[in-house]
């Protein structure tokens, strides 16, 4: 069975991710100014905002690791490494 980068079609999932990835990292920025602002309204007496700043957090770093691993897969894989596509 031939790898699946070899695969007509494969250019299409790199240029796809592209901008799929470009996205992912714009969102994860405007993630990150969300919690820097919350974390300060928090850290002046905002207790109200533990639980969200909490799931932010857990969402931001599921999210980036996703953006991570996606990334490596289709940009950088590993020839030591199996990926199901």
């Amino acid at each position: 069975m031939p790898s699946t980068r070899t695969v007509q079609g494969w250019d299409a999932v790199e240029i796809a991710w592209d901008g799929a990835g470009e996205t992912l990292r714009l969102l994860l920025g405007s993630l990150s100014e969300i919690h820097q602002a919350a974390s300060s309204m928090y850290a002046a007496g905002a207790d109200v905002l533990e639980d969200a700043l909490s799931d932010l957090s857990t969402g931001f770093h599921r999210l980036s690791e996703a953006e991570q691993q996606i990334s490596i897969m289709i940009n950088k894989p590993s020839p030591d490494q199996v990926y199901w596509v």
